[in-house]
């Protein structure tokens, strides 16, 4: 099977950005696995903020606003562009929420 990988950065503000990275079947173009994550730059350095991924063959989130090694929590979601694209979408609607929350994280030095 040879694998096809997508990957593209969107800047969402000069500190923050999603990523979407999709593979896929070159042959079926069926999706074979994704990831859609906020991403938060201070200076040198840059954190996950939420992550939507199939890893380990199933769809689940990380939320990293809540702690910084949250396991991800299971969804019952297909392996699908329609789903990355539904989970790059929610990003684009709340990432601003996120990222407040992330940095109240921050400051109380939970992350």
């Amino acid at each position: 099977m040879a694998i096809e990988h997508f990957k593209r950065k969107e800047w969402l503000s000069p500190s923050d950005y999603v990523l979407v990275i999709v593979d896929f079947d070159n042959e079926s173009k069926k999706v074979i696995g994704f990831c859609v994550a906020q991403v938060y730059v201070f200076g040198e350095t840059e954190r996950e903020v939420i992550r939507f991924d199939s890893a380990h063959d199933f769809v689940h989130v990380h939320r990293y606003y809540q702690r910084a090694k949250h396991e991800g929590e299971a969804l019952q979601r297909e392996i699908s562009s329609e789903t990355a694209k539904e989970f790059k979408r929610q990003i684009l609607n709340d990432w601003q929420k996120y990222k407040q929350w992330f940095l109240l994280k921050r400051q109380n030095k939970d992350i």
